[in-house]
């Protein structure tokens, strides 16, 4: 099921105009799935799928070419309460109070629905041309998605905003940790606006701290748009861990590798070298020989990788005909990387 609502003005303050395309389809596909009553003792909030949900849509959205949805907080405290509210009464329907429930907007609009998966939703989502139209609206900026898991259900709630007032602090300067001089500050603040990621906390980016790998396929994901899988050849990865559908997503775009065949090794520190691997394997590139670092075993086997990164303008190294593969990246690091990669 879906909504949207006008354009809010004085005169027409609170109309809301329903439309009707496509719902058939989204509710005979998750039906199709199963339904089963709630369940109060397996209720669950899951904000690792409400984050694959949001990259699911910037996904779609960088596909065709349109602005990734910023997460607004105040739209996913009213996402969440009305996921919970559908779960407790066993009943999909829209919000009846969205429109005073969302201040500050001048473009709104819904999407709820059940299913079993997030992939399966994000599908039946896509399928349907109203709940479509919703996702990929070049008329909207904000995303708030709330998640209730009861037993096997997944009941999920998306609301998009186009605020009628933006916000007039930058991203860089809303971050306590990171100082104008900084040589990263300008791409911490174009990959912050950019929708990539949006910092450890609301007001520090942590530029030191180590990028770990788990990350660095959500990272990726989010700017190249690929779309989170719900499975992957992980043994070491839960299905609710934070970054796991960014890891499966990346793993079959075949961008991403385990650190064995059957190991991801998610919480370990990204090095320089696995950096160099995944972004070449995202932009396309094709190892080569290797020619411009002292510090780099040919035998390596990320050496044509580092070396194709370096033919691309991406990397100069960490010194001057050196590029310290075994060496961690920090955060502040990886927005340059990433800018740089992406041209973002």
């Amino acid at each position: 099921m879906y909504r949207a609502l006008p354009v809010r003005r004085a005169r027409r303050r609170g109309t809301i105009r329903h439309l009707t395309g496509g719902l058939a389809a989204l509710v005979a596909l998750v039906l199709a799935a199963g339904v089963l009553a709630p369940s109060a003792a397996l209720a669950q909030d899951r904000p690792d799928l409400a984050g694959r949900f949001v990259d699911s849509v910037n996904a779609e959205r960088v596909k065709r070419g349109l602005p990734r949805l910023q997460v607004a907080g105040d739209l996913t405290q009213v996402a969440r309460r009305h996921s919970v509210r559908m779960a407790d009464q066993n009943r999909l329907h829209h919000n009846p109070n969205l429109s005073t429930d969302v201040r500050n907007w001048q473009r709104l609009s819904e999407n709820v629905g059940r299913g079993r998966s997030a992939t399966s939703l994000h599908t039946a989502f896509m399928n349907s041309d109203g709940h479509r139209r919703n996702i990929v609206d070049d008329r909207v900026s904000q995303i708030g998605v709330g998640v209730e898991v009861r037993g096997n259900n997944v009941w999920v709630t998306k609301v998009f905003r186009r605020p009628t007032s933006a916000a007039t602090t930058s991203p860089t300067t809303r971050f306590h940790d990171v100082g104008a001089t900084s040589p990263h500050a300008t791409p911490i603040g174009r990959l912050t606006a950019s929708g990539v990621t949006s910092g450890c906390r609301t007001d520090r980016f942590c530029p030191g701290s180590q990028v770990t790998r788990g990350q660095i396929a959500s990272f990726i994901g989010r700017a190249k748009g690929v779309l989170p899988a719900d499975s992957g050849p992980y043994r070491d990865l839960a299905s609710t861990a934070t970054h796991a559908g960014n890891i499966n997503g990346t793993t079959a775009a075949s961008i991403t590798t385990g650190c064995t065949t059957d190991r991801f090794c998610a919480d370990r520190a990204l090095t320089r070298a696995e950096m160099a691997e995944f972004l070449g394997r995202a932009l396309g590139l094709r190892p080569a020989a290797l020619r411009s670092f002292a510090d780099v075993d040919p035998a390596h086997p990320q050496a044509g990788w580092i070396q194709a990164l370096a033919d691309a303008g991406v990397t100069s190294g960490c010194t001057s005909g050196t590029y310290c593969p075994e060496a961690t990246v920090t955060r502040a690091q990886m927005a340059s990387f990433l800018v740089r990669a992406f041209r973002l």
